[in-house]
């Protein structure tokens, strides 16, 4: 099927200047971005003047977290042991629901890749494919609280899910350094050579993290530690950072690892501010991710936008380095580089994941500042995933409807609530 998006503002990537046009698509790829032509399609979508950009890569998220409210937790250690508690109580068809309730509030705020990582990796994926979301799942040996996986199941898990359906991936990861051992990383490392994936693991979240590991591995940080089990010797991604030091980034640097920042979560975990701009300087790859939604945060890429864009000001005492191009480039390019996804620009040939943005509260003059410190997902018009539409501003277009998702999922809810201690 062939679609159009007339009459557009397009913001093609975030080098170039927008321009007034039309994309045409086919199936799910983009096959002409430029001026208004007479070419006849099957599908007309008129832009009406709206700006039309990159749908975003929410490139580290933990969707099914909708199931649980940790927002009284205040250090990451507290919150780890309570998550750890919650998810022992779970049925792996929740996490599928979860994902599925998770996927209605991300493609309202333009989200259209996710970097999933959460317990139950195949019913996350399975969620993503019945509701036609782009995501990379992340496979780890602890599949569950109560499930390890060994080399053989972690292997033929991968092969399940690259099965599924070409909207969704996989890649290879551990929780941290403190959390799992020099095997389980060399595992996850050879098995994402063997696949052709990358690797992803949490490290530099908190002090404390950084000060066990020094006392217990001879003053190494996270990182450190990370180089010497051989982590970087392929493609990586880095998670939270928020404690990195200036040696820490030069190591990424030099392997050509990349960055996701989660500033919602390590705001209210107190976890501290990750260094996106001096990253940057190091030449790594920064891109945003919404992380958990059970501390109080949402799957919202603006906001994540907002505070990198904000908290580097607050950090540096300077309020011109970072500007608003870095940081859309972070939410949506950048995250697709990390993710190995073939999304983050509008330019053909790339997978046709879109959304139109309200023009209403945007200054044209400076459009990219006014994207990201003036919107929010109420401004979102619509989110098209891989050609198709899944949100038209005012209905989802899924499989299932919104009511039967929400009504299974609050009584999940329910059930959970009743178990806590």
């Amino acid at each position: 099927m062939k679609t159009k998006i007339a009459n557009a503002v397009i913001i093609k990537n975030f080098d170039e200047e927008p321009f007034f046009g039309e994309i045409i698509i086919q199936d799910d790829k983009i096959e002409y971005v430029g001026e208004n032509t007479d070419e006849m399609v099957d599908v007309v979508i008129d832009a009406k003047n709206n700006v039309v950009m990159p749908g975003f890569v929410d490139a580290n998220c933990q969707s099914a977290s909708v199931l649980f409210d940790l927002s009284k937790c205040t250090k990451q250690e507290e919150f780890d042991a309570q998550m750890v508690q919650r998810q022992k109580l779970l049925l792996a068809s929740d996490v599928c629901t979860g994902t599925e309730q998770a996927i209605v509030q991300l493609v309202k705020s333009g989200v259209t890749s996710v970097g999933e990582d959460f317990c139950f990796a195949d019913q996350s994926a399975k969620a993503f494919c019945q509701m036609g979301l782009r995501a990379n799942i992340s496979i780890k040996q602890r599949f569950s609280p109560k499930k390890f996986l060994t080399e053989q199941e972690a292997k033929k898990l991968f092969d399940d899910i690259s099965k599924m359906d070409g909207i969704v991936t996989a890649n290879f990861s551990c929780n941290s350094v403190l959390n799992d051992t020099e095997e389980a990383y060399a595992c996850i490392n050879k098995l994402a050579s063997q696949n052709s994936t990358f690797v992803a693991s949490n490290a530099c979240t908190t002090l404390e993290e950084v000060g066990k590991c020094a006392t217990q591995n001879g003053d190494l940080s996270p990182v450190e530690l990370l180089e010497q089990y051989g982590f970087f010797d392929r493609k990586a991604l880095v998670l939270h950072m928020t404690n990195a030091s200036p040696k820490d980034l030069q190591i990424l640097a030099k392997n050509g690892a990349s960055m996701c920042a989660n500033f919602s979560n390590d705001y209210a975990l107190a976890n501290g501010i990750a260094p996106i701009y001096q990253a940057m300087q190091y030449g790594i790859n920064v891109c945003l991710g919404t992380g958990n939604h059970c501390t109080g945060g949402k799957f919202d890429m603006f906001r994540e936008m907002y505070l990198a864009f904000s908290s580097q000001k607050v950090l540096l005492s300077d309020g011109g380095l970072l500007t608003a191009k870095d940081v859309l480039k972070m939410a949506t390019i950048n995250g697709a580089k990390a993710l190995n996804l073939n999304v983050g620009e509008l330019s053909v040939g790339k997978c046709a994941d879109i959304v139109i943005l309200d023009k209403t509260n945007l200054d044209f003059s400076n459009l990219f500042q006014s994207i990201v410190l003036s919107c929010a997902p109420q401004d979102v018009l619509l989110t098209m995933c891989a050609g198709k539409v899944l949100w038209d501003g005012k209905k989802c277009h899924f499989a299932k409807t919104e009511q039967s998702i929400s009504k299974k999922y609050q009584a999940i809810k329910q059930r959970l609530k009743s178990k806590e201690i």
